[in-house]
């Protein structure tokens, strides 16, 4: 029977296809294009401007960002049973947020990266931008942990 709950197609239902393996796949390198123009050309590396590949790396983060703090306020079912939960409908849920949380996760050591390379070359719009985004990322990520930690009496189960 679990093979049966972890195969089924359905429960991918409410997953968005924004984090499908193409457009991680196609931010993956985004991100890396970006990284290296900033610290092998000469003429991006002092600028501090925000460009639309700049821009493309903040974007799909921020949004799945959002949308995990959206997708945990909403969940119809307990939180701290979430990733252990056997129920169909609400395996439809924990799949769509275990996919924003992907994303976000993924996010974190990327703008750790990119802050420092941008600090080093003292672009602080740049920084002021992903240090944002970082912290919003991180701030739904602990908001998910803390309110399973909340309702397990201080135990949260995603560590």
């Amino acid at each position: 029977m679990d093979s049966q709950l972890i195969n089924d197609s359905n429960r991918l239902k409410l997953v968005s296809p924004l984090y499908g393996p193409g457009t991680v796949t196609c931010w993956y390198l985004t991100v890396a294009s970006t990284a290296v123009s900033w610290l092998l050309s000469i003429k991006k590396r002092p600028s501090d401007s925000i460009d639309n590949d700049y821009i493309t790396v903040l974007v799909l983060p921020a949004v799945a960002a959002d949308h995990l703090l959206f997708q945990t306020i909403k969940y119809p079912g307990n939180v701290n049973d979430m990733m252990n939960t056997r129920d169909r409908a609400l395996l439809q849920h924990v799949a769509a947020i275990e996919a924003a949380l992907t994303v976000v996760e993924r996010f974190l050591p990327i703008a750790l990266i990119l802050f420092l390379i941008i600090a080093f070359n003292d672009c602080w719009k740049r920084a002021i931008a992903v240090r944002m985004i970082g912290l919003l990322c991180f701030a739904a990520e602990a908001y998910l942990n803390f309110k399973a930690a909340h309702l397990a009496g201080g135990q949260g189960s995603f560590t």
